[in-house]
């Protein structure tokens, strides 16, 4: 497991800075467009909300906004803010998470554990 997820950070900047996955991309240039609410109630007004990327000129997004919120807050925090840095924060979020998600499923899961133990 320690290999897999060390293979899984290793290389985060795989094509040097110059977005060649496309989803990638266009979600890099979307979370630099948002901004953080002024309050709570600015957040719920879908219709004026600056974490809305429909409100800040993209007639599409069809991705779930925690990944961009949560990538958006990580990179603000750690300092990789922008086009230029936010993607690569990204890519560490998506290897974390996966790694804990298949770590969770092999632990959560008795038939696997099973399994295992008969060979």
């Amino acid at each position: 497991m320690l290999v897999a997820a060390l293979l899984r950070f290793y290389g985060l900047d795989w094509d040097d800075g110059h977005h060649l996955h496309p989803d990638e991309r266009f979600i890099s240039m979307v979370e630099e467009k948002i901004t953080a609410p002024s309050g709570v109630w600015s957040y719920f007004d879908s219709a004026h909300s600056p974490l809305n990327p429909y409100n800040r000129g993209e007639g599409s997004f069809v991705y779930g906004t925690l990944p961009l919120f949560l990538t958006k807050a990580v990179s603000h925090a750690v300092g990789l803010t922008g086009y230029g840095g936010a993607y690569k924060v990204g890519r560490a979020l998506s290897a974390l998470f996966s790694s804990r998600a298949w770590t969770a499923s092999r632990a959560w899961n008795p038939d696997v554990l099973r399994e295992e133990g008969k060979s």
